[in-house]
């Protein structure tokens, strides 16, 4: 796998990012959106006071149902 970047140390350093998602489990785009993905419904959509709680609650379990 090659890095390419403007200057050597852009690509450098998307190779030192490559190897840290790889040491925390993130090897792979999908593994990264899980991640991502949760990490907004618990901050973002559970907290958004526009959203009746039974909508919340059905996003939430449609979430860990099917997607998760």
């Amino acid at each position: 796998m090659k890095w390419h970047g403007k200057s050597k140390k852009d690509a450098y350093d998307k190779y030192h990012e490559h190897l840290n998602k790889i040491s925390q489990g993130l090897d792979t785009k999908k593994q990264y959106f899980g991640i991502v993905a949760e990490n907004w419904i618990y901050t973002f959509l559970v907290n958004d006071t526009k959203l009746k709680n039974s909508t919340k609650d059905l996003y939430v379990s449609q979430w860990n149902k099917t997607l998760k």
